[in-house]
């Protein structure tokens, strides 16, 4: 694909908006972990491990996306917060600019995303019952 400089693709937009959001839901995830440290749950180290696996899913997706930014030549700088907006400026190709996502909209698609992400532990789970061995009490 010719690049243009200056000009970013919606698929570079889309790529500095997963990123975005892949790095909030991190903050996210290491506030829960470092959260469960202090209770007294029965289901603390159920809870603890999926956070964990769910971190390690995130930390995974985010390095991915920062790496694929380098490649396009697209580097995200800075946060400016105005209001219900959150702008974050990026250099693409020698071409300053900025990236606003409403607040509610990335509450919105960070649940979407964690769903995902807990439904695939899920699933995992699911299948790792069916192949253990069935005991009776």
């Amino acid at each position: 694909m010719n690049k243009i400089a200056g000009i970013i693709t919606t698929e570079e937009r889309r790529m500095i908006r997963d990123y975005i959001l892949l790095t909030h839901m991190l903050t996210m995830i290491q506030k829960s972990i470092e959260d469960l440290k202090f209770t007294d749950s029965l289901f603390k180290d159920v809870f603890m491990a999926c956070n964990e696996h769910i971190e390690n899913m995130v930390l995974m997706d985010a390095k991915n996306h920062r790496l694929t930014l380098k490649d396009y030549g697209i580097q995200v700088t800075r946060e400016e917060h105005a209001g219900f907006v959150v702008y974050y400026h990026y250099i693409c190709r020698g071409y300053t600019d900025r990236l606003g996502l409403t607040r509610d909209v990335m509450r919105s698609e960070i649940s979407i995303r964690l769903g995902k992400y807990v439904a695939e532990i899920g699933e995992a789970i699911k299948r790792a019952a069916m192949l253990a061995p069935k005991f009776e009490m």
